[in-house]
């Protein structure tokens, strides 16, 4: 274990620190028991915390020595070091005051004089690069920097980056002072490094708050963060072995788990270019302030966990509880819900919320103050001035009980109208805190408003929602139907559009925005398999019914029961898929990965993709059911059959990016047809062990009988599998039966979720010009896209099932039917 400390002056002509790291987990001399210390954090110039708590101040010393420690002179304290060397004292309740010294001797001598001691308010700051974020870089930095000089009993301390394997006792400080009084001196000047300190998230909410107490409070702000890290950085083993996430949640709950391959979604990894080990933070960076009481802690941190946002709803609350408990304080805590960023940071906003499950949390909102011009990358806003004031906004009101109005515009509740005759849908959402409700363009907005900040989903992608505001009301309309609809309000990475209580907009500092939201996710549509076809094979004129007692065929259809399907309006919902777009994994292994951890007997068919380790699939139980990330086994669960946690919005597969939203698995059975095993679409989530969901209903969203894949191995021992991801699809509704009629055109078409629109979309029709059985080339005679029981014989060009323009010629077609529920 070996680092150095290094000062100099840089260009600008103020004094730098660097810390060299030689391990990656060091630590700090734990105590000093041959002579009278204290840590660097227990200097001139705190702040102590005020009544009605008792301030604290300990130190190291020998352990024979005797300790006193007066006030003023006064109030006089002893104590006796114990076996580890750390002396403590307690002092009495003080009112908010400055000015004060603290005297410290020891029987040996020795003498320690702390001058310049204020008692008022002491909150921690802590996180990760948004936090460590330094006022330097923040907008308008000059001018801030030069008015720091008015908020004499503003302190700062800023923390040295030292992880730790074990707790330890002292930390540095990464500034060129101990505890430094606000003013220009305090603050690395504009142009010097990055990163550096002050930080600026904690500076302006100090500020903030020390102006709305009217000075006369002094506020010390200790920040101890890190730039790239994760949560579990921050946390204690506690923490982390904690399956009740914080009291939040029943213990026999399933535990969170990691994501495939955990990695900062930062652009700015950390200053010093890598992670540090899950608890390294927590006893190198958190455990050293234990002992001091405080007033409060802020936090900024998230974006190192956007892969794994259904842990992180865990872990972060668990974090919260721990520090609570081992700094034995109700401990106010407010945090960050992240900012606008290019990633879709819906999903890891939402989990920061579960912290709000837990008493005396608070959050400020930040969706509408992204950067994407930022010196330092687009996911570090300049506007911290913002998040300050919403910070402390929301303090006044937790911490000191004070009548403000912390929040932006709140959902009270929603409804919806469906116009059947105009295939529209209205929702109205109303909202508390909604004084002067308005939508104004989010900072940096490029469309702003002109983009609503509404869209509506029917089990798809999203659409975007025309709006108006009417009272305390948005009032939201769709062409689209349905009773499984799903509205959300900004719910995305980069809003262009948000809606304020007050006056103006981001950047005028005085209303505040609304939180994102979404509605219930509804359940998923129970969709019936009518019809499949597998090229090369082909089908006849007339050929509605085939195979119809073995869904499993390559070649199925039960087309001659549409009207089974209608309701009694004639309605029918569909869904067109195209199974093979994303890519298939067709293999053979003897291994049984229900029961194998290794996989043995593997051999390539058709593989889409070797990446990630592709190998098979194999038991996993950690992350997910079984995964494909093998070749040796690995820690990632690519290619996820069963998956715990969303990754990445999604399921893990061969794509690093995105995560996808169905898998499926087939096993080949040795009447030579294929029998799917599994499915999983989410938002559903599998747990351990869960080999066997909706049996009885292989048309199910999630479908299982993996506990039933013995009886499906092939004569010659082995098991043929294939794997596919869905994803390419369109959903709608239409009165005309094509099938029935045997003309073409289509009535009553209400568009549900559509990713391919070319070559004349609107739903199925009969085939008048004898190509295929159905088409979804509306009207056009010449054109057969879409094509559902392609008869093989009408030249195009292409070896294939006709698809939409865009995807060509498909191997594989699939139509599904729903009766429309409303």
């Amino acid at each position: 274990v070996c680092f150095f400390r290094m000062f100099g002056k840089t260009d600008d002509g103020f004094t730098m620190m660097v810390v060299g790291v030689m391990v990656a987990v060091i630590a700090i001399t734990t105590h000093h028991a041959s002579a009278l210390s204290l840590p660097t954090f227990i200097d001139s110039n705190m702040v102590l915390q005020r009544s009605p708590m008792q301030a604290k101040v300990w130190g190291f010393a020998n352990a024979t020595e005797s300790i006193s420690v007066t006030l003023d002179g006064e109030q006089e304290r002893t104590a006796t070091p114990g076996s580890d060397g750390i002396w403590e004292v307690e002092l009495d309740e003080q009112d908010a005051c400055e000015g004060r010294s603290i005297c410290i001797n020891s029987s040996n001598g020795q003498k320690i004089m702390l001058t310049n001691i204020a008692f008022g308010d002491v909150y921690l700051c802590s996180g990760q690069s948004n936090m460590e974020f330094s006022v330097n870089d923040a907008f308008n930095a000059s001018a801030e920097i030069a008015d720091s000089i008015n908020y004499p009993n503003l302190r700062l301390f800023t923390a040295a980056k030292v992880p730790a394997s074990t707790p330890q006792n002292n930390v540095g400080t990464k500034s060129n002072y101990a505890w430094g009084v606000s003013g220009p001196p305090s603050f690395v000047p504009v142009g010097g490094g990055a990163f550096s300190w002050f930080s600026a998230t904690c500076y302006f909410f100090g500020r903030d708050l020390y102006k709305a107490l009217d000075g006369k409070v002094p506020i010390g702000l200790v920040a101890s963060d890190w730039g790239g890290q994760t949560v579990e950085a921050f946390s204690s083993p506690d923490a982390l072995n904690d399956t009740t996430c914080g009291g939040t949640r029943n213990a026999s709950s399933p535990s969170p788990s990691s994501s495939p391959s955990i990695t900062s979604n930062e652009s700015f990894t950390s200053i010093d270019g890598y992670e540090v080990p899950d608890m390294s933070l927590w006893f190198g960076m958190i455990y050293p302030f234990l002992r001091m009481r405080f007033n409060g802690a802020v936090w900024y941190q998230g974006e190192a966990n956007a892969g794994d946002p259904p842990s992180y709803a865990c872990r972060f609350p668990a974090m919260i509880h721990d520090w609570r408990v081992k700094m034995n304080l109700t401990l106010p805590f407010l945090f960050v819900q992240l900012a606008a960023y290019e990633q879709d940071y819906a999903a890891i906003r939402q989990a920061q919320m579960a912290a709000l499950k837990l008493d005396n949390v608070s959050y400020a909102i930040a969706i509408d103050l992204g950067d994407p011009t930022s010196p330092e990358g687009s996911i570090h806003s300049r506007r911290k001035q913002e998040v300050g004031r919403r910070l402390h906004l929301s303090t006044l009101k937790l911490v000191y009980g004070q009548d403000v109005d912390n929040l932006g515009p709140q959902v009270v509740n929603y409804s919806s109208t469906t116009n059947v005759d105009k295939g529209t849908t209205t929702f109205v959402v109303n909202f508390s805190h909604a004084q002067n409700l308005h939508a104004y363009g989010t900072a940096a907005c490029t469309e702003c408003c002109t983009q609503s900040p509404f869209q509506v989903s029917n089990g798809g992608d999203a659409i975007r929602a025309p709006f108006f505001i009417q009272g305390t009301s948005a009032v939201v309309t769709v062409n689209m139907t349905g009773k499984n609809l799903q509205l959300s309000y900004d719910w995305e990475g980069y809003p262009q559009c948000s809606l304020y209580n007050g006056e103006g907009g981001p950047d005028n500092h005085t209303g505040l925005p609304a939180d994102p939201f979404q509605t219930p996710t509804p359940p998923p549509i129970n969709y019936t398999l009518l019809f499949r076809q597998t090229w090369p094979d082909v089908y006849i004129p007339g050929e509605w019914s085939l195979n119809e007692d073995d869904a499993s065929q390559n070649m199925y259809s039960i087309l001659d029961q549409w009207e089974k399907f209608q309701d009694k309006n004639n309605r029918i919902a569909l869904k067109l898929r195209w199974p093979m777009v994303l890519g298939a994994q067709h293999w053979k292994q003897t291994s049984n990965p229900v029961n194998s951890s290794t996989v043995t007997g593997y051999k390539t068919i058709n593989v889409t993709s070797t990446s990630e380790n592709w190998g098979g699939l194999a038991m996993n139980g950690e992350e997910c059911l079984l995964d494909g990330s093998q070749n040796p086994p690995t820690t990632n669960w690519y290619y996820s059959v069963g998956t715990f946690v969303l990754w990445n919005g999604g399921i893990p597969y061969y794509d690093n990016g995105n995560g996808a939203s169905t898998t499926e698995l087939y096993v080949r059975s040795r009447t030579g047809g294929w029998t799917l095993v599994f499915r999983q679409t989410v938002p559903y989530m599998y747990s351990a062990g869960q080999l066997s969901l909706n049996s009885d209903n292989p048309d199910n969203p999630n479908y299982s009988i993996l506990d039933q894949l013995e009886a499906l191995r092939g004569s010659d021992g082995s098991f043929e599998f294939k794997m596919v991801w869905p994803e390419i699809y369109n959903t709608w509704v239409q009165t005309s039966n094509p099938v029935k009629n045997n003309v073409g055109g289509v009535s009553g078409y209400v568009a549900g979720h559509i990713m391919c629109s070319d070559n004349n979309w609107g739903g199925l029709e009969y085939d008048e010009e004898k190509r295929t059985l159905l088409d979804g080339s509306v009207g056009t005679s010449n054109e057969w896209f879409y094509s559902v029981g392609d008869f093989g014989s009408a030249p195009w060009g292409k070896q294939g099932i006709p698809a939409c323009d865009s995807l060509a010629a498909q191997q594989q077609v699939e139509l599904f039917a729903a009766p429309v529920e409303n």
